[in-house]
């Protein structure tokens, strides 16, 4: 499923700032459906997110692009059309993973 994304896919725990690793160990190697925004899972993902973005100080218009999808979402439910913040959470997660 191209909607979904393995928690294994994202890189060991060791790759991420320390204060982040009890983060990532908590997201296992279950599955993340990046489209469940508000989702437990998700948002396990997005809190190990933003502690990187944080640690690292980079991907911050992504966060807040992200940010943004996520209020509409959880407002009005529609975001640009969508339904979700797939894309957004993707590319956040693109971001925060490459060197």
């Amino acid at each position: 499923m191209e909607a979904e994304t393995e928690a294994a896919s994202i890189p060991n725990r060791r790759t991420f700032a320390k204060r982040c690793r009890k983060i990532r160990r908590a997201l296992g190697e279950r599955e993340i459906d990046l489209g469940a925004t508000g989702s437990q899972d998700n948002n396990k993902l997005v809190s190990l997110l933003k502690c990187e973005s944080r640690a690292r100080r980079k991907c911050e218009d992504v966060s807040k692009r992200y940010a943004q999808c996520h209020a509409a979402i959880m407002g009005v439910g529609m975001f640009k059309g969508k339904r979700n913040c797939r894309n957004e959470l993707a590319s956040w997660l693109q971001c925060v993973t490459t060197p």
